[in-house]
């Protein structure tokens, strides 16, 4: 499979995924959401590895990943889950279509790894993308500068532990996105365990509503393990800004997919944002 294909299923899974999230957050605590979804997916990914992924070798490796895990997955996911709750998923991911850029930013502070011009042409052009998309619907806003801050800084711990997880993938070739999540969720449960310490999980797990806890084991799955194996699968075989652009078209797709079922003719902005993207989606192909 083609590396950049990787991150258009990621982001497709994900779109579905953010909307059990959502629901989930609104029914139970963020941090038991959190928690729930950790140790799911953590059995999930430690079963695929001992039935065939294997474990890393590279100690060094192993370290990025469980700094990665910390950064990104526990406190990194807990504020975007706490963003999702607040401001609601399709507002949050439009504050992650800049997480290329921040990830291209942390490339180059941590690692002094950058890209060509074209390479930032085709990732500011996905960004445009989502920008005019978000524009096609005004809405009333009410989006605070709490709640804004609050999803960038998920964003961007989240974006910190995909640099790190590239680093680990740079120092040991043989990990995969499986090997990388299994040591990143691992390492994120005992945190996110003591911020959840006085809340009770698991007394309180048995007087979560059904309906919240399906859509949360849903959301996992699709989410947390199927679209996080293909982010982490593209970030091992391509440049990581780069991967995190192209999962800017699920946003463009849904659109899409809205037009088609009420039956809406393209509005100028919707026509616009497909063929900014295309042309940000061709020049990273190219490059």
């Amino acid at each position: 499979m083609h590396p950049f294909a990787y991150p258009v299923i990621s982001a497709l899974l994900w779109s579905v995924a953010t909307q059990f999230f959502a629901k989930a957050g609104r029914a139970m605590p963020i941090r038991r959401l959190n928690l729930i979804k950790s140790w799911v997916s953590f059995a999930l990914f430690a079963i695929v590895c001992l039935l065939s992924s294997g474990f890393a070798s590279s100690l060094e490796a192993v370290g990025w990943l469980c700094i990665s895990g910390i950064v990104g997955f526990a406190l990194g996911d807990l504020l975007i889950f706490a963003s999702f709750s607040r401001m609601g998923p399709a507002r949050t991911m439009i504050i992650g279509s800049f997480q290329p850029a921040i990830i291209a930013l942390f490339s180059f502070v941590f690692f002094s790894r950058t890209l060509n011009p074209k390479q930032y042409l085709g990732i500011a052009l996905m960004i445009l993308c989502i920008v005019i998309l978000s524009s096609e619907k005004k809405r009333r806003s009410d989006v605070t500068w709490k709640t804004l801050l609050l999803a960038l800084a998920g964003m961007s711990l989240d974006a910190l532990g995909v640099v790190f997880t590239k680093q680990a993938f740079s120092l040991d070739p043989s990990i995969d996105a499986f090997t990388a999540n299994f040591y990143r969720i691992g390492i994120a449960i005992p945190v996110m365990t003591v911020i959840n310490y006085k809340t009770g999980f698991w007394r309180r797990l048995k007087d979560t509503p059904r309906p919240a806890l399906l859509g949360a084991l849903v959301g996992t799955l699709l989410g947390t393990f199927l679209a996080l194996y293909f982010y982490l699968a593209g970030i091992a075989k391509a440049d990581a800004p780069t991967i995190a652009a192209l999962t800017l078209c699920a946003p463009l797709i849904a659109s899409a997919y809205e037009h088609f079922k009420e039956r809406l003719f393209p509005s100028g902005y919707f026509l616009l944002a497909v063929a900014t993207m295309l042309t940000g989606v061709f020049i990273l192909i190219k490059n």
